[in-house]
């Protein structure tokens, strides 16, 4: 994954997927270069059931994010403080709720383009 600018892991329903094999275990190589890269250097962003995969990595321990509602419960149990919001930034990971919330999302993440590496600040 080097040599890439940013990453946007799965939403919807990408993240279970990820998660599972048919059979049921955890299946950790796949989620592994999101978590290399996550702890690598971001602006990152995900949305919808895309911070699932952060919870799930542990990424998401200390964060201030927002996801869909469903997801509420999980995050706060992965250690982030769960937010209502259309978009939020913690430490140059974008997080957003949903499709509608699409364009703030965008927005954010050119911002977050335009501030730079942030493997300092993590």
């Amino acid at each position: 994954m080097s040599g890439l600018d940013a990453i946007l892991p799965p939403t919807l329903e990408g993240p279970r997927a990820s998660r599972t094999t048919a059979d049921g275990p955890p299946r950790g190589e796949t989620l592994q270069p999101v978590v290399g890269r996550l702890t690598s250097r971001p602006p990152q962003g995900v949305s919808c059931h895309g911070p699932w995969s952060l919870s799930e990595t542990g990424i998401s321990k200390g964060l201030k994010m927002t996801s869909w509602p469903s997801l509420k419960h999980e995050l706060t149990l992965g250690g982030a403080e769960w937010v209502d919001q259309r978009v939020v930034v913690d430490k140059g990971i974008v997080t957003s709720r949903n499709p509608d919330d699409i364009p703030a999302f965008n927005a954010k993440m050119i911002e977050e383009f335009q501030e730079g590496e942030y493997s300092s600040k993590r």
